[in-house]
């Protein structure tokens, strides 16, 4: 799943053209987006999408 290990089951989000994304997850309150510049095969792409969100998350104090 592009949005990570460690968002709530129930977030939704999309990919977009190039190494765009975004996520909303509500049982965190949380909205991320990524915009980025560089294309990476579609692999690598969704790697770092994993990995940013996860950042993300584990950023956020409760």
């Amino acid at each position: 799943m592009p949005f990570g290990q460690t968002t709530s089951p129930g977030t939704f989000g999309g990919l977009g053209a190039g190494s765009t994304m975004f996520w909303v997850d509500p049982e965190r309150e949380l909205v991320f987006a990524l915009l980025t510049a560089g294309l990476l095969e579609e692999g690598a792409s969704i790697l770092r999408h994993q990995r940013m969100s996860d950042l993300v998350v584990s950023a956020v104090i409760d």
